[in-house]
Protein backbone atom coordinates (compact mmCIF):
# COMPACT_ATOMS: atom_id res chain seq x y z
CA UNK A 1 0.00 0.00 0.00
CA UNK A 2 1.19 3.71 0.04
CA UNK A 3 1.70 3.76 3.36
CA UNK A 4 4.20 1.01 3.10
CA UNK A 5 6.45 2.57 0.70
CA UNK A 6 6.32 5.92 2.29
CA UNK A 7 7.26 4.41 5.24
CA UNK A 8 9.96 2.30 3.38
CA UNK A 9 11.25 5.71 1.76
CA UNK A 10 11.65 7.37 4.79
CA UNK A 11 13.70 3.95 6.29
CA UNK A 12 15.81 4.40 3.14
CA UNK A 13 16.56 8.30 4.26
CA UNK A 14 17.27 7.51 7.88
CA UNK A 15 19.77 5.19 6.19
CA UNK A 16 21.50 6.96 3.98
CA UNK A 17 21.76 9.95 6.73
CA UNK A 18 23.28 7.63 9.02
CA UNK A 19 25.89 6.26 6.01
CA UNK A 20 27.03 9.54 5.30
CA UNK A 21 27.90 9.81 9.26
CA UNK A 22 29.34 6.09 9.41
CA UNK A 23 30.12 5.21 6.18
CA UNK A 24 32.69 2.08 7.54
CA UNK A 25 29.19 0.73 8.83
CA UNK A 26 27.62 0.59 5.27
CA UNK A 27 30.53 -1.26 3.07
CA UNK A 28 28.46 -4.27 1.84
CA UNK A 29 30.16 -7.35 0.81
CA UNK A 30 29.98 -10.02 -1.18
CA UNK A 31 29.01 -13.42 -0.63
CA UNK A 32 29.31 -16.69 -2.03
CA UNK A 33 27.24 -19.79 -1.02
CA UNK A 34 30.32 -21.63 -1.51
CA UNK A 35 30.32 -25.70 -0.57
CA UNK A 36 32.37 -24.46 2.61
CA UNK A 37 29.41 -22.39 3.67
CA UNK A 38 26.82 -24.54 2.92
CA UNK A 39 28.44 -27.52 4.72
CA UNK A 40 26.71 -26.50 8.28
CA UNK A 41 23.70 -26.57 6.49
CA UNK A 42 24.18 -29.81 5.79
CA UNK A 43 23.86 -28.91 1.86
CA UNK A 44 26.18 -30.82 0.47
CA UNK A 45 26.20 -31.42 -3.85
CA UNK A 46 28.99 -33.19 -5.70
CA UNK A 47 31.51 -31.45 -7.94
CA UNK A 48 30.43 -27.93 -6.49
CA UNK A 49 34.16 -26.54 -6.56
CA UNK A 50 34.22 -26.35 -10.14
CA UNK A 51 30.99 -24.66 -10.60
CA UNK A 52 30.90 -21.42 -12.00
CA UNK A 53 29.59 -18.14 -9.92
CA UNK A 54 25.83 -16.93 -10.51
CA UNK A 55 24.73 -13.82 -9.12
CA UNK A 56 21.07 -14.43 -7.81
CA UNK A 57 18.08 -12.11 -7.45
CA UNK A 58 20.03 -8.05 -8.17
CA UNK A 59 16.80 -6.95 -9.33
CA UNK A 60 12.93 -8.30 -8.88
CA UNK A 61 12.96 -9.11 -11.91
CA UNK A 62 15.42 -11.16 -11.98
CA UNK A 63 13.26 -13.74 -10.26
CA UNK A 64 10.14 -14.86 -11.44
CA UNK A 65 7.72 -17.34 -10.28
CA UNK A 66 4.97 -18.71 -11.79
CA UNK A 67 2.05 -21.14 -9.74
CA UNK A 68 1.07 -24.28 -11.14
CA UNK A 69 -2.34 -24.99 -10.89
CA UNK A 70 -3.95 -28.50 -9.94
CA UNK A 71 -5.89 -28.22 -13.61
CA UNK A 72 -2.34 -27.83 -15.42
CA UNK A 73 -2.70 -24.35 -16.31
CA UNK A 74 -0.32 -21.45 -14.95
CA UNK A 75 -1.01 -18.36 -12.97
CA UNK A 76 1.30 -15.80 -15.08
CA UNK A 77 2.65 -12.52 -13.94
CA UNK A 78 1.74 -10.65 -17.49
CA UNK A 79 -0.35 -7.49 -16.25
CA UNK A 80 -3.56 -7.61 -17.40
CA UNK A 81 -4.71 -5.83 -20.60
CA UNK A 82 -8.34 -4.10 -19.96
CA UNK A 83 -8.95 -1.31 -18.06
CA UNK A 84 -11.69 -2.28 -16.83
CA UNK A 85 -11.84 -6.10 -15.54
CA UNK A 86 -14.62 -8.23 -15.21
CA UNK A 87 -15.63 -11.23 -12.72
CA UNK A 88 -16.80 -14.49 -14.88
CA UNK A 89 -19.46 -16.09 -13.99
CA UNK A 90 -20.22 -19.22 -12.80
CA UNK A 91 -21.88 -21.16 -9.65
CA UNK A 92 -20.62 -20.45 -6.11
CA UNK A 93 -19.70 -17.85 -3.71
CA UNK A 94 -16.24 -17.70 -3.81
CA UNK A 95 -14.23 -15.32 -6.39
CA UNK A 96 -11.18 -16.72 -7.61
CA UNK A 97 -8.36 -14.12 -8.52
CA UNK A 98 -4.53 -14.12 -9.81
CA UNK A 99 -2.73 -12.23 -6.85
CA UNK A 100 0.57 -10.69 -9.06
CA UNK A 101 3.26 -9.04 -6.36
CA UNK A 102 6.64 -7.66 -5.99
CA UNK A 103 8.39 -6.83 -3.15
CA UNK A 104 6.08 -8.39 -0.49
CA UNK A 105 5.98 -11.76 0.57
CA UNK A 106 2.78 -14.11 0.09
CA UNK A 107 1.58 -13.77 3.65
CA UNK A 108 2.82 -9.70 3.72
CA UNK A 109 0.07 -9.03 0.65
CA UNK A 110 -2.64 -10.94 2.29
CA UNK A 111 -2.56 -9.05 5.28
CA UNK A 112 -2.47 -5.91 3.14
CA UNK A 113 -5.64 -7.41 1.44
CA UNK A 114 -7.59 -8.20 4.50
CA UNK A 115 -7.08 -4.90 5.43
CA UNK A 116 -8.24 -3.07 2.37
CA UNK A 117 -11.35 -5.57 2.28
CA UNK A 118 -12.21 -5.30 5.59
CA UNK A 119 -12.25 -9.15 6.14
CA UNK A 120 -10.37 -11.52 8.18
CA UNK A 121 -7.42 -13.44 7.41
CA UNK A 122 -9.02 -16.18 7.33
CA UNK A 123 -11.47 -15.59 3.77
CA UNK A 124 -8.69 -15.16 1.73
CA UNK A 125 -6.88 -18.66 0.71
CA UNK A 126 -3.44 -19.08 -1.28
CA UNK A 127 -1.95 -22.21 -1.83
CA UNK A 128 1.95 -21.48 -1.09
CA UNK A 129 4.39 -18.41 0.11
CA UNK A 130 5.97 -16.87 -2.95
CA UNK A 131 9.12 -15.62 -2.64
CA UNK A 132 9.13 -11.20 -1.58
CA UNK A 133 12.02 -9.94 -3.43
CA UNK A 134 10.82 -10.81 -6.63
CA UNK A 135 7.78 -11.14 -9.28
CA UNK A 136 5.31 -13.53 -8.35
CA UNK A 137 2.04 -14.83 -9.47
CA UNK A 138 -0.67 -17.67 -7.97
CA UNK A 139 -4.32 -17.91 -7.29
CA UNK A 140 -6.25 -16.65 -4.89
CA UNK A 141 -9.96 -16.64 -3.07
CA UNK A 142 -11.97 -14.47 -1.86
CA UNK A 143 -15.09 -15.28 0.45
CA UNK A 144 -17.74 -13.06 1.64
CA UNK A 145 -16.04 -10.21 -0.34
CA UNK A 146 -18.51 -8.09 -2.49
CA UNK A 147 -17.51 -8.12 -5.92
CA UNK A 148 -16.66 -4.57 -6.62
CA UNK A 149 -14.43 -4.21 -3.69
CA UNK A 150 -12.48 -6.71 -5.07
CA UNK A 151 -12.24 -5.30 -8.73
CA UNK A 152 -11.32 -1.68 -6.69
CA UNK A 153 -8.24 -3.27 -5.16
CA UNK A 154 -5.29 -1.01 -5.88
CA UNK A 155 -1.43 -1.53 -4.84
CA UNK A 156 1.70 -0.26 -6.11
CA UNK A 157 2.84 -3.66 -4.01
CA UNK A 158 0.24 -6.35 -5.93
CA UNK A 159 -2.69 -6.34 -8.47
CA UNK A 160 -5.01 -8.92 -8.96
CA UNK A 161 -6.42 -10.24 -12.24
CA UNK A 162 -8.16 -13.31 -13.82
CA UNK A 163 -11.06 -12.88 -11.96
CA UNK A 164 -13.85 -15.66 -11.95
CA UNK A 165 -16.58 -16.65 -9.55
CA UNK A 166 -16.95 -20.45 -8.37
CA UNK A 167 -17.09 -22.14 -4.80
CA UNK A 168 -14.80 -23.84 -2.32
CA UNK A 169 -11.83 -22.16 -1.84
CA UNK A 170 -8.26 -22.34 -2.76
CA UNK A 171 -6.46 -24.51 0.08
CA UNK A 172 -2.79 -24.59 1.42
CA UNK A 173 -0.54 -27.20 -0.47
CA UNK A 174 -3.35 -27.64 -3.17
CA UNK A 175 -0.95 -26.65 -5.82
CA UNK A 176 1.18 -28.83 -8.29
CA UNK A 177 4.27 -26.70 -8.73
CA UNK A 178 5.99 -23.30 -9.74
CA UNK A 179 7.12 -22.62 -13.03
CA UNK A 180 10.64 -20.22 -12.63
CA UNK A 181 12.36 -17.79 -14.64
CA UNK A 182 15.73 -17.11 -13.83
CA UNK A 183 18.40 -14.34 -14.62
CA UNK A 184 22.10 -15.36 -13.54
CA UNK A 185 24.57 -12.52 -13.54
CA UNK A 186 28.13 -14.20 -13.87
CA UNK A 187 31.62 -13.08 -15.23
CA UNK A 188 32.41 -14.25 -18.77
CA UNK A 189 29.54 -17.13 -18.55
CA UNK A 190 30.26 -18.02 -22.38
CA UNK A 191 33.94 -17.68 -21.97
CA UNK A 192 35.02 -19.50 -18.58
CA UNK A 193 32.76 -22.55 -19.13
CA UNK A 194 33.32 -25.06 -22.29
CA UNK A 195 30.79 -25.22 -24.43
CA UNK A 196 27.78 -27.66 -23.71
CA UNK A 197 28.93 -28.53 -19.87
CA UNK A 198 25.93 -26.54 -18.85
CA UNK A 199 23.81 -27.87 -20.80
CA UNK A 200 25.33 -31.58 -20.11
CA UNK A 201 24.58 -31.12 -16.77
CA UNK A 202 21.14 -29.86 -17.47
CA UNK A 203 20.16 -32.93 -19.01
CA UNK A 204 21.95 -34.97 -16.19
CA UNK A 205 19.82 -33.23 -13.71
CA UNK A 206 16.85 -33.92 -15.72
CA UNK A 207 17.52 -37.34 -15.88
CA UNK A 208 18.29 -38.30 -12.63
CA UNK A 209 17.19 -35.51 -10.23
CA UNK A 210 18.47 -33.30 -7.55
CA UNK A 211 19.55 -33.48 -3.75
CA UNK A 212 16.55 -32.00 -2.55
CA UNK A 213 17.96 -29.95 -0.02
CA UNK A 214 16.03 -27.15 2.48
CA UNK A 215 18.09 -24.19 1.06
CA UNK A 216 19.48 -21.31 3.07
CA UNK A 217 16.39 -19.37 2.65
CA UNK A 218 14.40 -21.53 5.25
CA UNK A 219 16.76 -20.56 7.92
CA UNK A 220 16.02 -17.35 7.55
CA UNK A 221 17.60 -14.76 5.60
CA UNK A 222 20.62 -13.08 6.10
CA UNK A 223 21.17 -14.48 9.51
CA UNK A 224 20.41 -18.19 8.49
CA UNK A 225 19.83 -19.31 12.51
CA UNK A 226 15.89 -19.44 12.71
CA UNK A 227 16.58 -23.44 13.00
CA UNK A 228 18.15 -22.45 16.49
CA UNK A 229 15.79 -20.33 17.54
CA UNK A 230 13.63 -23.55 17.03
CA UNK A 231 15.14 -25.44 19.34
CA UNK A 232 14.85 -22.95 21.93
CA UNK A 233 11.36 -23.30 21.02
CA UNK A 234 11.03 -26.64 21.41
CA UNK A 235 12.51 -25.92 24.45
CA UNK A 236 9.89 -23.42 25.76
CA UNK A 237 12.78 -20.68 26.37
CA UNK A 238 10.88 -17.93 25.09
CA UNK A 239 13.13 -15.13 27.15
CA UNK A 240 16.26 -16.89 25.31
CA UNK A 241 14.09 -16.69 21.43
CA UNK A 242 13.64 -13.47 22.08
CA UNK A 243 16.82 -12.00 23.51
CA UNK A 244 18.61 -13.84 20.35
CA UNK A 245 16.06 -12.65 18.26
CA UNK A 246 17.36 -9.45 19.12
CA UNK A 247 21.09 -9.45 19.40
CA UNK A 248 22.37 -12.28 17.50
CA UNK A 249 25.19 -10.97 15.16
CA UNK A 250 25.40 -12.47 11.56
CA UNK A 251 28.04 -12.09 9.18
CA UNK A 252 25.88 -11.46 6.34
CA UNK A 253 23.92 -8.54 7.74
CA UNK A 254 25.01 -4.81 7.34
CA UNK A 255 27.52 -3.85 9.96
CA UNK A 256 25.52 -0.90 10.88
CA UNK A 257 22.43 -3.84 11.77
CA UNK A 258 25.35 -5.76 13.58
CA UNK A 259 26.15 -2.17 15.95
CA UNK A 260 22.18 -1.68 16.68
CA UNK A 261 22.11 -5.54 17.99
CA UNK A 262 25.10 -4.90 20.09
CA UNK A 263 23.59 -1.79 21.26
CA UNK A 264 20.20 -3.57 22.63
CA UNK A 265 22.75 -6.16 24.26
CA UNK A 266 24.32 -3.53 26.30
CA UNK A 267 21.20 -1.52 26.76
CA UNK A 268 19.55 -4.37 28.49
CA UNK A 269 15.60 -5.14 28.81
CA UNK A 270 14.74 -1.36 28.98
CA UNK A 271 12.38 -1.95 25.99
CA UNK A 272 11.71 1.94 25.65
CA UNK A 273 14.91 2.79 24.61
CA UNK A 274 15.20 -0.02 22.60
CA UNK A 275 11.77 0.79 20.79
CA UNK A 276 13.36 4.10 20.08
CA UNK A 277 16.61 2.47 18.86
CA UNK A 278 14.49 0.19 16.51
CA UNK A 279 11.61 2.23 15.35
CA UNK A 280 13.18 3.48 12.32
CA UNK A 281 13.54 0.55 10.88
CA UNK A 282 9.87 -0.92 10.44
CA UNK A 283 11.03 -3.34 7.58
CA UNK A 284 14.70 -4.30 8.54
CA UNK A 285 13.51 -4.83 11.92
CA UNK A 286 10.47 -6.10 11.72
CA UNK A 287 9.96 -8.71 13.51
CA UNK A 288 12.14 -6.99 16.11
CA UNK A 289 9.77 -4.51 16.59
CA UNK A 290 6.68 -6.62 16.94
CA UNK A 291 8.02 -7.93 19.90
CA UNK A 292 9.20 -5.02 21.40
CA UNK A 293 6.04 -3.39 21.27
CA UNK A 294 4.24 -6.12 23.15
CA UNK A 295 7.56 -6.47 25.91
CA UNK A 296 6.21 -2.03 26.35
CA UNK A 297 2.66 -3.40 27.17
CA UNK A 298 3.80 -6.76 29.49
CA UNK A 299 7.65 -6.34 30.25
CA UNK A 300 8.30 -9.87 30.73
CA UNK A 301 5.99 -11.61 28.47
CA UNK A 302 8.57 -13.53 26.11
CA UNK A 303 6.49 -15.98 25.25
CA UNK A 304 3.21 -13.81 24.01
CA UNK A 305 5.90 -11.58 22.42
CA UNK A 306 7.07 -14.24 20.67
CA UNK A 307 3.10 -15.33 19.90
CA UNK A 308 2.88 -12.02 18.30
CA UNK A 309 4.69 -13.69 15.01
CA UNK A 310 2.81 -17.00 14.99
CA UNK A 311 3.81 -17.60 11.27
CA UNK A 312 7.64 -16.97 12.11
CA UNK A 313 7.38 -19.67 14.97
CA UNK A 314 6.56 -22.41 13.21
CA UNK A 315 9.00 -21.50 10.65
CA UNK A 316 11.57 -21.46 12.96
CA UNK A 317 10.54 -24.86 14.43
CA UNK A 318 10.50 -26.48 11.27
CA UNK A 319 13.05 -24.89 10.45
CA UNK A 320 15.10 -27.86 12.95
CA UNK A 321 13.31 -29.77 11.09
CA UNK A 322 14.46 -28.82 7.72
CA UNK A 323 18.25 -28.95 9.03
CA UNK A 324 17.86 -31.91 10.38
CA UNK A 325 16.59 -33.21 7.17
CA UNK A 326 19.56 -31.88 5.14
CA UNK A 327 22.41 -33.33 7.66
CA UNK A 328 20.72 -36.86 7.19
CA UNK A 329 20.45 -36.53 3.37
CA UNK A 330 24.17 -35.07 3.15
CA UNK A 331 25.27 -38.36 4.45
CA UNK A 332 24.01 -39.82 0.81
CA UNK A 333 25.90 -37.18 -1.01
CA UNK A 334 29.26 -37.54 0.38
CA UNK A 335 28.69 -41.34 -0.12
CA UNK A 336 27.70 -40.75 -3.69
CA UNK A 337 25.13 -43.32 -3.13
CA UNK A 338 21.24 -43.05 -3.74
CA UNK A 339 19.05 -42.58 -0.62
CA UNK A 340 15.66 -43.29 -0.11
CA UNK A 341 12.67 -42.26 -2.24
CA UNK A 342 11.73 -40.24 1.01
CA UNK A 343 12.33 -39.26 4.62
CA UNK A 344 10.19 -38.66 7.34
CA UNK A 345 10.78 -35.19 9.44
CA UNK A 346 11.67 -35.64 12.93
CA UNK A 347 8.67 -33.43 14.68
CA UNK A 348 6.55 -36.44 14.85
CA UNK A 349 5.19 -38.19 17.79
CA UNK A 350 5.89 -41.34 16.16
CA UNK A 351 9.44 -43.02 17.55
CA UNK A 352 9.69 -44.39 13.56
CA UNK A 353 10.05 -40.53 12.01
CA UNK A 354 12.28 -39.54 14.60
CA UNK A 355 14.51 -42.25 16.08
CA UNK A 356 16.68 -42.09 12.86
CA UNK A 357 17.50 -38.49 14.55
CA UNK A 358 18.55 -39.60 17.72
CA UNK A 359 21.89 -38.35 17.77
CA UNK A 360 20.70 -35.04 16.31
CA UNK A 361 17.94 -34.84 18.91
CA UNK A 362 19.98 -36.10 21.51
CA UNK A 363 22.76 -33.34 21.21
CA UNK A 364 20.01 -30.72 21.39
CA UNK A 365 18.73 -32.39 24.88
CA UNK A 366 15.38 -33.03 22.33
CA UNK A 367 15.37 -37.25 22.71
CA UNK A 368 12.67 -38.22 23.36
CA UNK A 369 10.34 -35.51 21.49
CA UNK A 370 7.95 -34.40 24.15
CA UNK A 371 4.38 -34.26 22.97
CA UNK A 372 2.81 -31.92 25.47
CA UNK A 373 4.49 -28.57 23.47
CA UNK A 374 1.79 -28.06 20.99
CA UNK A 375 -0.15 -26.52 24.23
CA UNK A 376 2.53 -23.99 24.50
CA UNK A 377 2.78 -23.37 20.62
CA UNK A 378 -0.97 -23.64 19.73
CA UNK A 379 -0.78 -23.54 16.03
CA UNK A 380 2.23 -26.17 15.93
CA UNK A 381 1.53 -29.75 15.55
CA UNK A 382 3.89 -32.90 15.83
CA UNK A 383 2.53 -35.09 12.87
CA UNK A 384 3.70 -37.32 10.34
CA UNK A 385 5.85 -35.41 7.69
CA UNK A 386 7.92 -36.80 4.81
CA UNK A 387 9.90 -35.25 1.80
CA UNK A 388 11.46 -36.50 -1.33
CA UNK A 389 15.10 -36.96 -0.88
CA UNK A 390 15.51 -36.18 -4.89
CA UNK A 391 13.79 -34.27 -7.03
CA UNK A 392 12.73 -33.97 -10.77
CA UNK A 393 13.36 -30.82 -12.39
CA UNK A 394 10.80 -30.23 -15.70
CA UNK A 395 10.71 -28.28 -18.85
CA UNK A 396 13.86 -26.52 -18.66
CA UNK A 397 14.95 -23.74 -21.06
CA UNK A 398 18.66 -22.13 -20.95
CA UNK A 399 19.93 -19.89 -23.09
CA UNK A 400 22.95 -17.33 -22.68
CA UNK A 401 23.39 -13.30 -22.62
CA UNK A 402 26.26 -11.29 -22.40
CA UNK A 403 25.93 -10.58 -18.80
CA UNK A 404 25.31 -14.46 -17.84
CA UNK A 405 22.54 -16.91 -18.21
CA UNK A 406 18.77 -17.38 -17.93
CA UNK A 407 17.16 -20.56 -16.57
CA UNK A 408 13.61 -21.44 -16.83
CA UNK A 409 12.28 -24.28 -15.04
CA UNK A 410 9.32 -26.17 -13.49
CA UNK A 411 9.11 -28.04 -9.96
CA UNK A 412 7.00 -29.41 -7.90
CA UNK A 413 5.37 -27.75 -5.02
CA UNK A 414 7.76 -27.17 -1.92
CA UNK A 415 10.96 -27.38 -3.90
CA UNK A 416 13.42 -24.76 -3.63
CA UNK A 417 14.44 -23.04 -6.91
CA UNK A 418 17.97 -22.39 -5.20
CA UNK A 419 18.43 -25.89 -4.30
CA UNK A 420 17.94 -26.75 -7.59
CA UNK A 421 19.93 -23.86 -9.14
CA UNK A 422 23.11 -24.71 -6.30
CA UNK A 423 23.60 -28.25 -8.87
CA UNK A 424 24.35 -25.46 -11.98
CA UNK A 425 25.62 -22.65 -10.27
CA UNK A 426 27.69 -21.42 -6.78
CA UNK A 427 25.30 -18.44 -5.65
CA UNK A 428 26.30 -14.85 -4.99
CA UNK A 429 24.44 -12.48 -3.33
CA UNK A 430 25.12 -9.27 -1.13
CA UNK A 431 27.23 -6.52 -3.06
CA UNK A 432 27.26 -7.23 -7.01
CA UNK A 433 31.01 -7.52 -7.92
CA UNK A 434 32.02 -4.63 -10.01
CA UNK A 435 32.39 -5.80 -12.90
CA UNK A 436 28.64 -7.33 -13.16
CA UNK A 437 26.10 -6.16 -15.22
CA UNK A 438 23.48 -3.57 -12.94
CA UNK A 439 21.02 -3.25 -16.14
CA UNK A 440 17.57 -4.89 -16.95
CA UNK A 441 17.65 -7.85 -18.56
CA UNK A 442 14.40 -9.33 -19.84
CA UNK A 443 14.81 -13.11 -19.30
CA UNK A 444 11.51 -14.20 -20.90
CA UNK A 445 12.62 -12.33 -24.02
CA UNK A 446 16.38 -13.86 -23.40
CA UNK A 447 14.92 -17.49 -24.13
CA UNK A 448 11.96 -16.23 -26.53
CA UNK A 449 9.04 -17.04 -23.91
CA UNK A 450 7.49 -13.53 -23.72
CA UNK A 451 8.21 -10.61 -21.81
CA UNK A 452 8.26 -8.83 -18.52
CA UNK A 453 8.27 -5.18 -20.06
CA UNK A 454 4.88 -4.61 -19.18
CA UNK A 455 4.88 -5.91 -15.36
CA UNK A 456 7.87 -4.32 -14.98
CA UNK A 457 6.53 -0.57 -16.02
CA UNK A 458 3.37 -1.71 -13.71
CA UNK A 459 5.77 -2.62 -10.15
CA UNK A 460 8.28 0.47 -11.24
CA UNK A 461 7.86 2.36 -7.99
CA UNK A 462 8.44 -0.66 -5.77
CA UNK A 463 11.42 -1.75 -8.18
CA UNK A 464 13.10 1.68 -7.70
CA UNK A 465 12.67 1.65 -3.84
CA UNK A 466 14.28 -1.70 -3.64
CA UNK A 467 16.73 -0.32 -5.92
CA UNK A 468 17.49 2.52 -3.62
CA UNK A 469 17.53 0.38 -0.32
CA UNK A 470 19.84 -2.24 -2.01
CA UNK A 471 23.23 -2.17 0.17
CA UNK A 472 25.30 -0.54 -2.70
CA UNK A 473 23.22 2.64 -2.74
CA UNK A 474 23.34 2.38 1.78
CA UNK A 475 26.72 2.94 1.00
CA UNK A 476 27.38 5.36 -1.05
Amino acid sequence: MKERLESKDREIAFLKAESAKNPDLFKAETFVDSPSFLAPFGIIVPGKEEFPLGYLKLRPEDFIVEEILPSGGVATVEAPVAASPTIAEGEGETIYATLVKCGLSTIEAVEDLSRMLGVPLQQIGYAGIKDKNAITAQRISLRGVAPEAILAVRSPYFFLKDFARGKGVVEKGKLSGNRFTITMRSENLRATVAPGVMEGRLQNLLDHGFYNYYYLQRFGSPRYINYMWGIMLLHEQWREVVWSVLVEPSARELPYIIEIRKKISEIGPDWQQIKTLIAPFPHILTHENKIVDQLLLNPEDFRGALLKLPEQLLLWVYGFASWAFNQRLADYAKEGSRPPEKFALPLSNDPRDYEPYKAMLGAFGLYPLRSNLPRSLPTLRFMHREASTMEKVFEVKYGTHDEGAVVQFSLGKGQYATTFLSHLFNLVGGKIPEHYSRDFIDGKEVLGTGSTGAVRTHFADVIKAQENSSLESEAE
